[in-house]
């Protein structure tokens, strides 16, 4: 999934600075919504049970790691061996760009943290 257009931006010619600002490139958004179920058994003072059902990511939404930021060295060190090569001045080219500007993957695999949709039951003991 392309985020950023390797087309808007280039390697600044020798001597110059470019004017891209700090910061000014973000990720995608995380968005996730979670939900435990409970039913207390027992009485209210003293030791008691609980049936629990936690869910993660009800809604089952996809959500992206960052996203890949860095422009590789757009000189040739070789005339003849490297392909999909730019200029300082010119446009990157997809090509050029390899993976800058992609998403790539999602966020981790640990429960809770972004990853799909995950369901699980548990009793508890409280004394």
């Amino acid at each position: 999934m392309i985020i950023l257009n390797p087309a808007a931006f280039a390697t600044p010619k020798p001597g110059t600075n470019g004017n891209l600002e700090r910061n000014s490139i973000h990720g995608p958004n995380f968005w996730q919504v979670d939900a435990v179920i409970a039913k207390r058994i027992g009485p209210m003072h003293g030791p008691s049970g609980e049936l629990r059902m936690e869910i993660f990511n009800i809604f089952n939404h996809s959500n992206l790691a960052g996203i890949s930021a860095s422009l590789p060295n757009a000189l040739p060190t070789t005339a003849l061996s490297e392909a999909n090569r730019v200029q300082p001045g010119q446009a990157y080219t997809a090509g050029a760009a390899q993976t800058f500007g992609r998403a790539t993957s999602t966020v981790g695999t640990t429960v809770g943290i972004g990853t799909n949709r995950q369901i699980q039951l548990a009793f508890r003991f409280n004394f």
